[in-house]
C-alpha cells in the first residue's frame, strides 16, 4: 500500500510518512524497515475485539457505522474511535505517475470520541458514526460503492490498537439480469421462435453482493409488440441471496407468435416484485422473433468490417442476423434458412473458404437463394484448389491479382450498375484492398464494375433459376464513398438485382425522360436472362410481350399502366431453347421491337 502511495504521488516523493510500531518511531525509512516493524508487529496479540455494522438509512441518504468492542484489557485514558468512510476500489485516469488503480480511497471522516473499556469480556461498548452520500462537489459517491474502517488509537504513541473494514450492506435487494436463452418449443426446433411457433424464455436473476436479501421473487413477463400471446406469464424465483442468482428453469416464460408476425427484434418487459419489501424493479431486453431475408457472414475477423456491413443495411432499413465464422462454424442448414446471404472474407488470402463452407456456399446457390460474395482471393485461391467452383459459382476468368487501380466504374447501359463511380481509397472505407483481383465474365454472368481505364471487371453477376448472385473480387467493405457512389447505393443496386422485380424505378436520377425509349436489351446473346429499360415521359397504358421466331407468345413482361420514368424489365427465357426472339412493347400507339438471342 506505502509503495502504491509514494508511485501514485510522484517518482520524486522517495519516502514514506511517519509510523510508529510498538513504540518504535520509523521516519522516511525503507520499505524493509518499515516491513521489518510490522512483521514483528503481528505476533503481538491486541487487546481488542471488533464487531463493525455498516448499512444505508432506508431513505439511502446516508451510511451508519456500528462499532462494537470488547477487551480484556482495562483502557481508561488516551484512546480514541476513528471512523472513515471509503471507497473499496478507486480507478483514476490522471495520477501524476500513471498510477489507475488506488484501493480504499477516503471520503469522509468521523471522530468516534474517547475510547474507554472496563477490561471485562463480558463488558461491550458500542460507537457510531454517520456519513451523508455526496451528489456533487469534486468527488461525488454512491453508497452502494462505499465501505467504512474503524479503529481505536493511542494518542499518546500514535498506535493502532486494532482496526476492522466492513463493506456498506445497503437495506433494499439489486436483482438484476444475469442472461436469458429462448428456444422453439414447438415448430421446426431450430432454437429460433418462428411465426406460428411457442416460444419458452427462462431467465437469470441475480442479487448484488452487499444489498438486501430478497425473499419471494416473482417476475411477470409481458410484450406490447401485437401478434404475441403470453401463455405463461409468471415465474416465482423464489429467495436470492445476495452475490447469489436464480433460473426459472422449471417455470420457464411461454409465449406463442401469430403467423403473420415479421422477423423482428420483439420488446419484452420483466417485472420483478419482492413484496415483502415493498420491491419492484423491470428489466427491459429484445428478443429475436423469426429469420430476416439477409444473413451477414463474417470469414475474418482480425479487422471489424462487419460494423460497416451494418451500418450499410441499417441506413437501408434492411433487417440482419451478423453470424462471425471466426468464432463457430456456420451449419448448412442454418444458412438455407436465409433467403439472402452477404459473405465476406476481409484480409484472408489463402484457404479463402474451408471445404464445409464452400459445400454450404454451393448449396445456397443451388437452392435459388440470392448471394453477394465479396472476396479480394476467391478467384486466385478456386482457380488454384476447384476450378468448378471458379467455373460455375464465381464464373469468372481470373485476368491478374493485386491490381494497383483502385478505381471502378459501372458499365454503360448495365440495368442496375450503370453510372457509378466506385474508389477503395479515401475516408470512409476499410482499407483492406490490399490485392483486388481482375477478371473478366464467364459462361452467363455479366461484369459490373470497371477498372478505371482497363476492359477488365472487379466483379460479376449472374442470375440461374431463381438464384442471383454477385461476386465481387474487391472488399466491399472498402469501398469509400470518399468522391465517389456510396455503398449504401451499390448495396441498394445489388439487392434490386436480388429481388428481380419486373419493373423498377430508373437506378440513374429521378429526372423524367422527354420521349418514349426502349433501350436494347442488354446482355445480348444472354442465357438466360437479360435487361432492357422503357423510358416514358407520361403515365402510359404499356403491353410488352417476348415472342419466338414463329410468333408464339412465350412470356408476358406486363400488362397495364406503367407511372412516368424509367422502367427496368428482367426478360428471364430459362425454360426456352437456344434461339431468336422478339420484344415487341407497344405504348401510346407506338410499337417497338427488340431482337434478343439465347444461346445456351
Amino acid at each position: 500500500m506505502f509503495v502504491a502511495a509514494q508511485n501514485f504521488y510522484s517518482p520524486a516523493i522517495n519516502a514514506y510518512p511517519n509510523f510508529h510500531i510498538d513504540g518504535t518511531y520509523t521516519s522516511h525509512g525503507s520499505s524493509s524497515t518499515f516491513e521489518a516493524a510490522l512483521a514483528n508487529r503481528r505476533n503481538v496479540d491486541s487487546p481488542l475485539w471488533f464487531d463493525l455494522n455498516v448499512h444505508s438509512t432506508n431513505s439511502l441518504d446516508s451510511v451508519i457505522a456500528t462499532l462494537r468492542a470488547v477487551s480484556n484489557t482495562q483502557m481508561s485514558s488516551g484512546y480514541t474511535v476513528k471512523f472513515f468512510l471509503v471507497e473499496p476500489h478507486l480507478a483514476i485516469s490522471n495520477a501524476p505517475n500513471g498510477e489507475v488503480n488506488w484501493n480504499f480511497n477516503a471520503l469522509m471522516y468521523a471522530n468516534g470520541g474517547v475510547f474507554t473499556h472496563s477490561g471485562s469480556t463480558s463488558d461491550t461498548v458500542t460507537y457510531r458514526a454517520a456519513f451523508a452520500r455526496r451528489n456533487s462537489g469534486t468527488h461525488p459517491y454512491t453508497l452502494d460503492n462505499c465501505g467504512v474502517i474503524a479503529w481505536v488509537r493511542n494518542e499518546s504513541t500514535k498506535q493502532v490498537m486494532q482496526s476492522v473494514y466492513s463493506r456498506n450492506q445497503m437495506n433494499i435487494p439489486a436483482l438484476y439480469e444475469v442472461s436469458h436463452a429462448v428456444t422453439d418449443e414447438t415448430g421446426n426446433h431450430d432454437g429460433r421462435v418462428d411465426p406460428g411457433e411457442i416460444g419458452t424464455m427462462t431467465v437469470t436473476l441475480a442479487d448484488a453482493a452487499y444489498y438486501l436479501h430478497a425473499p419471494g421473487t416473482v417476475a411477470t413477463m409481458t410484450t406490447s409488440v401485437p401478434g404475441i400471446t403470453m401463455l405463461d406469464s409468471v415465474a416465482n424465483y423464489g429467495d436470492i441471496a445476495p452475490g447469489s442468482n436464480a433460473t426459472n428453469t422449471s417455470h420457464p416464460f411461454r409465449f406463442q407468435v401469430g403467423q403473420d408476425v415479421p422477423a423482428q427484434y420483439a420488446t419484452f418487459t420483466m417485472n420483478i416484485t419482492v413484496d415483502t419489501l415493498g420491491y419492484n424493479t423491470s428489466i427491459t431486453f429484445p428478443i429475436r422473433l423469426g429469420r430476416p431475408q439477409y444473413l451477414l457472414v463474417e470469414s475474418d475477423s482480425t479487422v471489424d468490417v462487419a460494423s460497416m456491413y451494418i451500418t450499410n443495411m441499417q441506413n437501408l432499413g434492411i433487417d440482419y442476423d451478423l453470424w462471425n465464422r471466426d468464432s463457430i462454424a456456420l451449419p448448412q442448414s442454418v444458412l438455407l434458412s436465409y433467403s439472402k446471404c452477404i459473405w465476406f472474407t476481409g484480409y484472408l488470402h489463402n484457404n479463402i473458404l474451408s471445404p464445409t463452407d464452400k459445400a454450404s456456399v454451393m448449396a445456397f446457390v443451388d437452392a435459388g437463394r440470392k448471394l453477394l460474395f465479396t472476396s479480394q482471393n476467391a478467384l486466385e485461391w478456386a482457380v488454384a484448389t476447384d476450378s468448378v467452383f471458379a467455373r460455375d459459382y464465381l464464373r469468372a476468368t481470373l485476368v491478374s491479382s493485386a491490381s494497383s487501380i483502385h478505381q471502378f466504374n459501372g458499365v454503360a447501359g448495365d440495368p442496375y450498375f450503370d453510372n457509378m463511380f466506385l474508389r477503395t481509397v479515401g475516408a470512409g472505407g476499410a482499407s483492406d484492398a490490399d490485392n483486388p483481383t481482375s477478371m473478366q465474365p464467364r459462361g452467363n454472368s455479366v461484369g459490373m464494375l470497371t477498372y478505371n481505364g482497363t476492359s477488365d471487371f472487379a466483379g460479376v453477376y449472374y442470375s440461374q433459376g431463381d438464384a442471383r448472385v454477385v461476386y465481387l473480387g474487391i472488399p466491399f467493405e472498402a469501398i469509400s464513398g470518399s468522391a465517389s457512389t456510396p455503398r449504401d447505393t451499390l448495396l441498394n443496386r445489388i439487392n434490386q438485382f436480388f429481388d428481380g422485380a419486373l419493373s423498377t424505378p430508373d437506378i440513374r436520377g429521378t429526372a423524367l425522360p422527354n420521349r418514349v425509349e426502349l433501350s436494347d436489351a442488354y446482355p445480348n446473346p444472354f442465357n438466360p436472362t437479360t435487361t432492357v429499360r422503357l423510358s416514358l415521359p407520361v403515365s402510359s397504358k404499356v403491353i410488352a410481350t417476348v415472342y419466338d421466331i414463329s410468333g408464339r407468345q412465350v412470356q408476358s413482361l406486363v400488362s397495364g399502366t406503367l407511372n412516368a420514368g424509367t422502367h427496368s424489365f428482367t426478360i428471364d427465357l430459362s425454360r426456352q431453347t437456344s434461339g431468336v426472339y422478339f420484344l415487341q412493347v407497344k405504348t401510346n400507339g407506338i410499337i417497338t421491337t427488340r431482337k434478343l438471342a439465347l444461346l445456351k
